[in-house]
Parts: C-alpha cells; structure tokens; sequence
C-alpha cells in the first residue's frame, strides 16, 4: 500500500512477517474491515434516523410559533380596533359619559379598566370554586 491508500484509511494492519499463510491474514483483515464498516454504517443509520427526529421537531416548533404569532398579530389588531373605537364614542360625546356633566376621558377610561380587573377577578373566584 503505498501512502495515498494508507491516508484513506483509520488504520492500517499488516503482519509483521511476510510468510505463506497470506491468505489467512486477508481473511482476518477482510473481518476487520467488516466488521468496521458495519459499525460505521450502524452509526449513520443512528445519527440519520436522530437528525431526522430532530429536524421533525423543529419544524413542528416552528409552526407552533407561527400560529401563536399570527394569533397575537390579530388580537392586536383587534385590540387597535378596539381603542380606536373607543376614543371614537367618547370624543362623540366630548369625553363625557351619559347624565354626567364633568366626565373626563381619563377617568372613563380608568373606570373602565378598574372594571376589567375586577372582572377577571371574579372569573378567577367562580374557577376556583
């Protein structure tokens, strides 16, 4: 063998007496190389079959992703839409609500919120009952 062969290899074996029993040894060497390329073969049928489980579920993150990202782009454009139209009624009505002479929009608004969160608090208190 000369070196460009020995380079493409993991190793080398040879006897260390060239004798008439040649076709022995190819025998002996013939199993190691068996048995090396099954190995080697073993190993990337694993690593393939792992790659692919992963790659699996990467992808499958990705769309979870995208579906949570374009649920939050809408509930924020539901959200725009939502205060836009609030500040629509209350500047129709110069900031004030019905019956109330000096209502102010922040106030309305800070009602309005103080009220969501008892809300939610009341939908908290009915879940854990």
């Amino acid at each position: 063998m000369d070196t460009d062969e020995k380079a493409s290899y993991i190793f080398v074996a040879q006897p260390r007496v060239q004798a008439d029993d040649a076709a022995e040894w190819e025998g002996k060497v013939s199993a190691i190389r068996a048995a090396v390329e099954k190995g080697n073969k073993s190993i990337r049928d694993t690593f393939k079959k792992n790659v692919n489980v992963i790659q699996g579920d990467i992808n499958m993150a990705v769309s979870r992703v995208q579906v949570v990202d374009d649920k939050v782009d809408a509930l924020q454009g539901m959200t725009q839409h939502l205060m836009d139209t609030v500040e629509k009624v209350l500047d129709s009505t110069g900031g004030r609500r019905r019956g109330s002479s000096t209502g102010r929009r922040d106030t309305n608004l800070e009602r309005a919120n103080s009220m969501a969160v008892k809300s939610e608090e009341e939908k908290v208190e009915l879940n854990q009952n």
